[in-house]
C-alpha cells in the first residue's frame, strides 16, 4: 500500500476512532445542572447580579465558580474573587440562586463580555477506570501508520502526514489547536499544540509532549513513534474530562535536529506571558522492554550520580524491564506524581528515577530530549525514557521497527503518565454554562419571567434607602433586612412586615454594600452604593 493510501486509510478511521472516546456521562453519578441563567447589570454601581437555578440528581452540595473572559471567551483569566452570594462551597441546590460581582476593577462596562458559571458536585471520580481506558490495540494501530522514516531530509512528506494527523486528532478530541512554525536550514518546522483549558485557573498548565520527527533514514518506531502514540492516546482519553488546570499536549518537530522544536516553544513564543507551566511530562522512547539479564547499560558516571539506583540494577542483573524518569531539582513533584501513579494504578510497571542538580549539566546524556529547554527556562519537567541506545540496540538505525517493541509496556507507561497528569491537573466533575452580557437591564437567557425583583432606591444613596419587595414575598410576611459591607461584616439589621421599608444609612461610610432580605423560604440580595 502506498504512503498516501496509508494516510487516507488512517485519517478515514478518525470518525470510527471517535466512537471510542469515553462518554461524558458518568454512570455512577450525574453532573450538576445549571439552568435559567439571567442577570441584572447595574452600570451605576458597576455590579452584575447573576441569577440561576442549580440542581443535582444526588442532591449533593455544590461548588460554584464564576469566571470572566477579557478576550471574547477565548480565555477565562478573571477569577472574580470578590463575588459573593451563592458562590464557592457549599452551595445547596435550588432555584433563584444569586451571585453579585463588582466588575469595575476590570471593565467600565460589562456589556458584551463573556462570563462562565461552573458547578462541581465534588464527586470522587474513579481514576482507575480512566486509566484502564488506554487501549493497547490502538497504540499499535497508530504506530503502524507513524513508524516509517519521517525527517526533513528523508521522506518529509510522511513527516508532514504525521504532523497533520496529530492536528486532526486534537481537533477531533475538541482541543483548542494551534501550530507554531519556525525556520531552520531553509526549511520550516511545526510544533502542534492541543490545549484543554482548566476550569479553576486555566493559566496553570500541565504539559505532555513527544517529538514526532525521526532520525535520518530511521523508521523511528521507538524513537519516537512510541512517545507520539502514547501522548495521543492519553489526549483521547482525557478529552472527556474536566480539570482545575489546563492540559496541553505538544507534538514537537525537529527534536533530532538539536531540539529545535522545543527550544522554539520554550524561548520563542510558545509559552505565552500568562501561562504558568507547573509540570512537563516528556515522552522520549517508551516502547522497548527486555527481561534478559545484561540488557541494560548506562553512560559513564551513572553509578556515581545515582548510586542507589545503580545498586538496584545490579541486584536485578541489569535487566531493561523498567521505565526511567529523569528530573531536576525543580521537578521533584512531577517525579513523585509519576511514581505514586504507578504504585496506585499500574503496579506492574517498574519505575526507576533520578534527580540531577539544577539544569542537569553534570549529565549531558540526560539532556538529549525536549525536557531540556524547559529546564533552562526554569520550568519543571521530566524525561520518561526506556533508555535509548543504552537498551535498544536498534536506536537510530533502519531496524528501529514496530516488531521490536512491547506494547503492554508502552501501554503501562502511558497509563501511569496519564494518571500523573490527572493528579497534577486536578480532575473535576463539573458542568459549565457560558453566557454573554447583552445589555444593561434585567435580561432572561431562557425566556424566564422573573417576578421576584427587589427594588432598592435611590442607588447610589446618601442618608436613606427605600426597599420594595417583588412578587416572591408574601404580603405582610415578616422579612429581615440585613446590610453587609464587602468583607461580610453585618452593619445594620431590621425586621419589617410590609412590602416597603425605609432604612437610615447615614452612619454608613462611603462605599459598596449588599442588602439581604430573608423571609420564610425566600432570600434575595441586592447591591447598593453609599455616596455621602
Amino acid at each position: 500500500m502506498s504512503l498516501v493510501s496509508m494516510k487516507n486509510k488512517f485519517q478515514n478511521c478518525l470518525k470510527v476512532l471517535m466512537m471510542f472516546i469515553p462518554s461524558l456521562i458518568f454512570a455512577q453519578n450525574s453532573k450538576p445542572v445549571i439552568s435559567n441563567i439571567h442577570y441584572e447589570n447595574n452600570t451605576a454601581t458597576k455590579t452584575i447580579s447573576i441569577f440561576y437555578d442549580l440542581d443535582d440528581a444526588e442532591e449533593n452540595e455544590i461548588e460554584v465558580l464564576l469566571r470572566a473572559s477579557y478576550n471574547d471567551g477565548e480565555n477565562y483569566f478573571i477569577k472574580t474573587d470578590t463575588a459573593y452570594g451563592d458562590i464557592g462551597f457549599p452551595v445547596t441546590i435550588g432555584t433563584d440562586k444569586v451571585i453579585h460581582w463588582y466588575y469595575g476593577d476590570f471593565w467600565n462596562n460589562v456589556k458584551g463580555k463573556t462570563l462562565r458559571l461552573i458547578a462541581d458536585d465534588k464527586y470522587e471520580i474513579n481514576i482507575q477506570e480512566i486509566v484502564d481506558q488506554i487501549d493497547t490495540a490502538r497504540l499499535k494501530s497508530m504506530l503502524e501508520f507513524i513508524g516509517k522514516p519521517r525527517s526533513f531530509d528523508i521522506d518529509i512528506n510522511h513527516l508532514h502526514d504525521v504532523r497533520d494527523t496529530i492536528k486532526s486528532l486534537f481537533e477531533a478530541y475538541n482541543y483548542d489547536v494551534k501550530t507554531q512554525d519556525f525556520s531552520f536550514e531553509s526549511n520550516t518546522g511545526t510544533n502542534v499544540i492541543g490545549r484543554k483549558p482548566g476550569l479553576a485557573d486555566e493559566r496553570r498548565t500541565i504539559v505532555m509532549d513527544a517529538h514526532y520527527d525521526a532520525y535520518f533514514n530511521a523508521p523511528g518506531a521507538d524513537d519516537n513513534g512510541s512517545g507520539v502514540v502514547g501522548f495521543l492516546e492519553a489526549a483521547r482519553v482525557l478529552s472527556a474530562y474536566d480539570f482545575d488546570k489546563s492540559l496541553e499536549f505538544i507534538g514537537f518537530d525537529q527534536e533530532e535536529n538539536f531540539l529545535l522544536g522545543s527550544i522554539n516553544y520554550a524561548f520563542f513564543g510558545g509559552i505565552e506571558p500568562w501561562k504558568n507551566i507547573e509540570g512537563v511530562l516528556n515522552y522520549e522512547m517508551i516502547g522497548y522492554y527486555s527481561d534478559e539479564p545484561q540488557s541494560q547499560v548506562f553512560p559513564a558516571g551513572f553509578d556515581l550520580l545515582f548510586p542507589s539506583q545503580y545498586n538496584q540494577l545490579i541486584e536485578d542483573e541489569f535487566r531493561g524491564n523498567f521505565i526511567f524518569l529523569v528530573g531536576n531539582t525543580r521537578s521533584i513533584h512531577v517525579v513523585n506524581a509519576f511514581e505514586q501513579a504507578a504504585i496506585n494504578y499500574v503496579p506492574n510497571l517498574k519505575v526507576i528515577s533520578g534527580i540531577v542538580p539544577l539544569n542537569g549539566l553534570v549529565a549531558p546524556d540526560l539532556l538529549r530530549s525536549d525536557h531540556a529547554p524547559f529546564w533552562f527556562r526554569g520550568v519543571p519537567g521530566i524525561m520518561i525514557t526506556d533508555g535509548a541506545e543504552f537498551r535498544n540496540h536498534d536506536y537510530h538505525t533502519t531496524n528501529d521497527v514496530i516488531e521490536n517493541l512491547d506494547f503492554e509496556f508502552m501501554a503501562n507507561v502511558t497509563k501511569t503518565c496519564m494518571a500523573a497528569m490527572m493528579d497534577l491537573a486536578g480532575i473535576r466533575h463539573s458542568t459549565t454554562e457560558t453566557f454573554v452580557i447583552q445589555d444593561n437591564i434585567i435580561t432572561s437567557i431562557n425566556n424566564l419571567n422573573y417576578n421576584c425583583k427587589v427594588s432598592v432606591f435611590p442607588n447610589p444613596a446618601s442618608h436613606l434607602i427605600k426597599i420594595q419587595l417583588g412578587g416572591c414575598f408574601k404580603i405582610n410576611q415578616n422579612v429581615n433586612a440585613s446590610i453587609y459591607d464587602l468583607t461580610g461584616k453585618l452593619m445594620l439589621s431590621k425586621d419589617f412586615a410590609s412590602n416597603e421599608l425605609a432604612l437610615d444609612i447615614s452612619d454608613l461610610s462611603c462605599g459598596q454594600y449588599s442588602i439581604e432580605l430573608v423571609s420564610e423560604g425566600t432570600k434575595e440580595s441586592h447591591i447598593f452604593v453609599v455616596n455621602n
